[in-house]
């Protein structure tokens, strides 16, 4: 919001319209907000809408609406404008509540050079041009209800490659489509057999439909990694394109598993969102799970769960026992706070701790409890206590009081097994998994800690 500038503001009621004055807006950059003063009180149980006109500026920092620049051989550095706006900023590119589970339905139209593609979270459903201005107005589809930080806005100069899934919506088979800069078509070619092996691994598995009729996505020369906007994936080539020639298996692997985890979310963290940032493992740790299933879906004789062990396991034990390591689940109020739950720790420690849940409930239980809570909670926002309630309730089971002390303590545990004379009794200790931090903060905590002996 900061970074907009108001033109014209007006309060439209049944009762007539009400000019604002946009130089008494107060506006906090602590907190990032603006304060309207309004010249009366306004009456409970009534409708409002708020008219903003505005403008902004397309930036290089790849924050908010911004320029995504490729250079084309012997030609000069050409852009395409697109969005980047998790975790707080969509403010940057209009007026809006940005918070995860203040969500909307979208109505876009993208004004733009004849010659360019618009892209946006639904389908195009008119383009119109101005021959003499040499402009257009592309209009989409409105958006399901969602979340501000996944709003998309692409404009520039695209290729693209498209096939079918064998999924349907409103009876017609689901297209999915790779986008990217002039002259990348071949690399967008093959990470587009990924992109519909994943969505169609996910609609089997996940058994819930898929609510619009596409799925796009875009290769990137820069972009800051990968966002899983609902409708339209956008990712920086560093993460696809390993090379132009035949790629390694463990290339294979990297390019499948980034797909598959972005593609994840058009589920986990979009059709279902959560209600802060504070439970961003939520989205980003079940993502790491599941994303290894469908990974060896794509590459069938790959062993991601093997990779799991030999590398993010690892990876996770040793940060989470670093100094500034935070529980899964803590509080953010800043902007910079929100940003750090982007952090490795729910990615890594978040995969470890459904990985737990697997193994408690058993695959098919644990996947069934995910479905249940994701059909429960369709279009709306959630916290843990909503996995736990959907996880328990076939078990009859709190499943909160085994596994809230995962997602809500520091650290990790340490088990000490021993065993006495009589080989029929063995003695278990924990304590705390050895960690940089003040020991204080962690020694009285008492993990619930699910045992299997054989």
């Amino acid at each position: 919001m900061l970074e907009l500038n108001i033109e014209y503001a007006q309060l439209i009621t049944d009762d007539g319209n009400v000019d604002l004055d946009p130089k008494s807006f107060v506006i906090n950059e602590v907190s990032e907000t603006v304060t309207i003063p309004l010249t009366s009180q306004l009456n409970s149980g009534k409708k409002y809408k708020l008219k903003l006109n505005y403008y902004g500026v397309l930036g290089d920092n790849m924050q908010g609406f911004h320029r995504s620049n490729y250079r084309p051989a012997n030609e000069e550095a050409k852009y395409i404008a697109v969005t980047y706006l998790q975790t707080n900023f969509a403010r940057k590119v209009f007026p809006c509540v940005d918070q995860p589970d203040e969500k909307a339905v979208f109505s876009v139209k993208l004004n733009h050079k004849k010659g360019h593609v618009a892209l946006s979270n639904n389908k195009l459903i008119s383009k119109n041009c101005n021959e003499a201005t040499g402009m257009c107005q592309s209009s989409f589809e409105n958006t399901p209800l969602m979340s501000t930080y996944l709003v998309t806005l692409i404009v520039g100069d695209l290729d693209h490659v498209e096939g079918t899934s064998n999924q349907t919506f409103n009876g017609i088979p689901i297209t999915l489509r790779m986008y990217t800069y002039p002259g990348n078509i071949e690399n967008a070619r093959y990470t587009l057999e990924y992109a519909i092996k994943g969505f169609e691994f996910y609609s089997k598995a996940l058994k819930i439909q898929y609510p619009m009729s596409k799925l796009d996505s875009i290769i990137l020369k820069h972009y800051p990694g990968a966002m899983e906007n609902w409708g339209i994936v956008t990712y920086s080539e560093k993460n696809l394109i390993k090379n132009n020639g035949d790629r390694s298996m463990e290339e294979k692997y990297g390019i499948a598993k980034m797909i598959c985890h972005e593609t994840s979310h058009q589920w986990i963290g979009n059709l279902v969102s959560i209600k802060s940032w504070d439970d961003m493992w939520l989205n980003e740790g079940i993502a790491n799970w599941i994303q290894n299933y469908c990974a060896d879906s794509i590459l069938s004789n790959s062993d991601t769960k093997a990779h799991y062990y030999l590398e993010d396991y690892q990876r996770f034990l040793t940060l989470d026992s670093l100094v500034y390591s935070l529980p899964l689940v803590h509080e953010t109020k800043t902007t910079i706070e929100a940003q750090q739950t982007l952090s490795e720790i729910n990615y890594k420690k978040g995969a470890a701790v459904s990985n737990m849940l697997e193994n408690f409930f058993g695959r098919e239980n644990f996947l069934n409890g995910l479905i249940k809570y994701l059909e429960i909670n369709s279009f709306k926002s959630v916290n843990s206590n909503d996995l736990w309630k959907a996880l328990g309730e076939n078990f009859n089971l709190n499943v909160s009081n085994i596994f809230d002390t995962w997602v809500k303590s520091y650290g990790t545990p340490l088990i000490y097994v021993s065993e006495t004379d009589d080989v029929k009794v063995i003695h278990l200790n924990q304590t705390q998994f050895p960690t940089a931090r003040n020991i204080d903060l962690e020694k009285n905590t008492i993990w619930s800690i699910p045992l299997s002996i054989t």
